[in-house]
Order: structure tokens, then sequence, then C-alpha cells
């Protein structure tokens, strides 16, 4: 009922409101002083070079599972070109969905980095992987998974990547923007030397030397939770453990007035918003925690209309749909108990939607950001352990039996609320996954769900902030006849910045 009527006061607005700032379009991801043009020759022979190079590194590796009927032959080309040599392979979950996604990453990196626009470097990155699994592996058949992962990762990776580059490119010229400039974005760099172009930078900055016109949301936390872990077993008692636990995160949101007065109704397809976020937590013997996310919104609509009123107070509304890409990789382990090993989870969304609601009333604002997507995962199954242990129990697929994952399509869907008013702020936020197995000889399902509740306050004049957190998660999962649930509880504290 309370964020509806904030939502309702953003939407009547204030009856005293100063004049909006004239409509302005985003400014363009590659910006120099000069005008400069697509590079498609140099970019297909810097995409040659990563394909040459995955080729030697993949020759000269050793201790991978190969398939040596497989060699340079018209009848064996023939059989992959018509499908007859194409499955699911059963390398490590490792090389599948980060090796391959580095490879992605790196074939999109080497067109986007001659100012190609986004549906070509995703193109390049199809073309990559096509030539890669039916020439360059060429003691392997075609793996349907590699398929999918390497391209789909290759833009939901480097396009936030490319994005987070190119702001520093757009900040103050010091030298730390320099730095992290080359850094997330190596191959733009030494192309833009190469070429003798010059870095158009923003005509004003914030007080952290990053572009005025552009919002951009940087956190960086430390914290200290106590977890505890409830099994399903009847009558069994909560585990408890202390860990540390540390949060790096980017937002940038290419669109003008995000956050402030304006009027403005476009479309936009150069991948405008983005998001790189990392957290991990630590036990005193290990890693509890591992998530590593990344997402772009590449194309959709934005809408701002708010203004200011005679006292300086903001009034309004903005929201953005649009269409995005996401990669994750996550370690959970929600067993320290050691009765099953640690949990993990990587996907790659190809599509997916968001919605995002921001609203200003005077003091006090409000936010609500709603996102759903079709996954491609790796997964572990919560329930392998469980399965083995039945007198039904069947036998396995290699990649599951050895390599303890499957291949599993799924979704997810995330909701997050935050109501605001001076230097606090409450936010609560909902994430759930569900995947299948392509193939298993039983039905073979997972599930998890995130629940986070979060308190802050901004110390006034400076980043710093302090929050309390409440975090429930749950992750169950089914072989045939067999499953498995665990649910943990974590309270906690958080110190950190955001600027």
């Amino acid at each position: 009922m309370a964020i509806g009527l904030v939502c309702a006061l953003t939407l009547t607005g204030s009856p005293t409101l100063a004049d909006d700032k004239p409509s302005e379009e985003p400014t363009p991801t590659f910006s120099y002083t000069t005008p400069t043009e697509k590079d498609y020759l140099r970019a297909f022979f810097e995409w040659g070079g990563v394909v040459t190079a995955g080729f030697l590194q993949y020759i000269t590796e050793k201790g991978m599972v190969r398939n040596y009927d497989v060699r340079y032959n018209w009848p064996m080309f023939r059989q992959k070109l018509l499908m007859q040599k194409l499955e699911w392979d059963t390398n490590y979950i490792g090389t599948n969905f980060l090796g391959h996604m580095v490879g992605g990453s790196d074939y999109y990196y080497a067109a986007r980095a001659n100012h190609l626009s986004i549906a070509e470097s995703f193109g390049m990155s199809v073309a990559g992987s096509l030539l890669w699994e039916y020439v360059g592996e060429v003691r392997e058949i075609v793996s349907i998974n590699d398929m999918i992962v390497t391209p789909l990762s290759g833009v939901a990776v480097g396009e936030p990547m490319t994005q987070l580059g190119a702001f520093f490119d757009r900040s103050a010229p010091t030298l730390h923007n320099r730095v992290l400039g080359v850094v997330f974005t190596p191959f733009k760099s030494l192309n833009d030397l190469l070429d003798g172009h010059t870095l158009a930078r923003a005509e004003s900055f914030d007080a952290y030397g990053f572009p005025a016109n552009e919002w951009h949301e940087f956190h960086f936390a430390a914290g200290l939770a106590q977890t505890w872990q409830q099994d399903a077993a009847p009558g069994s008692a909560a585990r408890s453990s202390q860990e540390w636990r540390f949060t790096l995160a980017s937002h940038l949101a290419r669109l003008p007035d995000y956050t402030g007065p304006g009027h403005h109704s476009m479309l936009f397809s150069d991948g405008n918003a983005s998001s790189i976020d990392v957290s991990v937590a630590m036990l005193p013997d290990g890693v509890a925690d591992l998530d590593i996310a990344t997402q772009v919104v590449f194309a959709g609509q934005y809408t701002r209309d708010a203004r200011l009123d005679s006292h300086g107070g903001l009034w309004g509304n903005g929201t953005l749909i649009g269409w995005s890409a996401g990669y994750q990789y996550t370690v959970h382990d929600y067993d320290r108990d050691r009765r099953r090993q640690i949990d993990q989870i990587t996907s790659v969304e190809p599509l997916g939607v968001l919605f995002e609601h921001r609203g200003a009333f005077g003091a006090g604002r409000v936010f609500t950001r709603i996102s759903a997507g079709a996954d491609f995962a790796g997964v572990r199954p919560y329930a392998l352990s469980a399965y083995r242990t039945r007198a039904d129990a069947v036998a396995l697929p290699y990649v599951i039996d050895q390599h303890e994952y499957y291949y599993g399509m799924g979704g997810r869907g995330a909701a997050t609320v935050g109501i605001g008013a001076g230097h606090f702020e409450a936010q609560a936020r909902l994430r759930f996954e569900a995947y299948a197995a392509v193939y298993a000889p039983v039905g073979t399902y997972d599930e998890r769900t995130t629940l986070e509740e979060r308190l802050s306050y901004a110390l006034a004049g400076t980043p710093a902030r302090v929050a309390v957190f409440a975090e429930q998660r749950a992750r169950s999962g089914q072989m045939g006849h067999a499953n498995a649930y665990r649910s943990e509880l974590s309270l906690g504290v958080e110190i950190g910045a955001r600027f």
C-alpha cells in the first residue's frame, strides 16, 4: 500500500514546477573528437587472430577427452555439415561455461573494438563459434552446448565490459580513468593508439571525474554475517557459521537525466544500460559463496518526465523497458555439514525482458525493477548424492556421473523494490531460478530462491554507507524419486561506499 501511494504521488507531481531541460540524445558508446568509421577489415583480422590463438593452444594442450576418429577429411566434414556428428560434449563445466565464455567474449571484443554494432559483433561471435566447432576442433565432433554458450556469453559479458571501458574513456583524463579504460577495453585502446584517435571526453564531470550527463553507480562493500542452515530432515538442528562478505558492482545507464529533471521519450539500441556484479563470502576454511553476474539491456524504450519544484525538490517518473542478455557464474555452500558438495550453477540468458521504474516525490524516491528470461545452464544436480544411494538408481550419462553437472534449460525471474527518504533507503529483492536436465535417464530438476531485505544509511557529504541485511536462501533438487532440500538464513552488517 505504501509503495502504491508513493507511485501515485510521483504520477500526480507538484503544483509548482520549474521548466524542463531541453531533450537530448544519449552519448554514443564510442566518442572521438573527429568522426570515425567501422573498420570491417581489421575486425576480420583481429577476429582471425583470436581464432588462430585458440587453435594453437588447442593442438598443444594435453589431458582432455578426445574423439580421435574425427579428423580433417571430406566424409567427416560432410557428416558435420549434415549434423550427423552433433551432440552434447563431455568436457568439464569450467571448460564449457568459463573457457567458451572467454572465447566468445574475445570474438566479440575483436569486432566491437573496431566500432561494429552489437548485432554485427554478435554475428562475429557466432561465426567464430561455427569456425571453431567445424574446423578448429579437428579431433572433436560439433558440440551443441558450445554453439550455445560461446556466442551468447560473448555478448552477455563482452558488451558490459565494453560499456564500462568506454565509460572511463569518456571520463576525465586522470591516470586511473585512463588505466581502467585500457583494462576493460584493451582491443579498442590498442586500435585507438594505432589510429591516432583522440577520445572525446564529456563536457563536464562530477566530483569523481565521471561524466556529469551519465548515470552511474559504483558500489564497494565489506561486511560480516551470521548464517544458519536448516536441513529438511525432521527435528534437525540449524548449523551456524560466520562469514566475511565482499561486494563490487558497476551499474551504468547512458540515458539523459536518468535520475534528474528532464523530459525524454526515446528508443535506444546501443547497450545503453549495463551492469557487472561480483560478490564473495568467505568462511575460515574456504569460499562460502561466489557470484559473478553481467547484464546488458541492448535495446529498448526510455521515458523520463521529471521536474524541480520551486524548492529544488524533484517530482516525476522515469521508465525503462528493454531486451536484455546476461551471464552468471555462481558457487554456494548450502551444506557446511558436508552432506553434499558445494553447489554450482553457471548460466547464460540469451534473451530476457526488463522493466524499471524510478520515481521521485520531493524528499522521497521509489525504485522498482522486474526482469525475467530463459536460461541455458550447467547445473550441479542438488539431489545427485541422494539419488546414488537409492536401490532403483540407474546408470547416468558420463557428464553427470563423472563431472557431476547437467545441461539444463530453464528460466529466472527477479524483482527489486526500494524506497528512500533523505539518507535512508530500504530495499527488498526476490530472485527465483528453475532448471530441467536436457537429457537424463530420470527426471532431473533444480530450483533456488533468494530473498534479501536491506536497510542502509548514507553518511552526509560522503559516499560512505552502512547497512544491515537479512537474506533467506532455499535450494532444492530432484532426480527420479530422490529429493534434496536445504534452506538458510543470514543476518549481517555491511560498510561500503556508493558513488
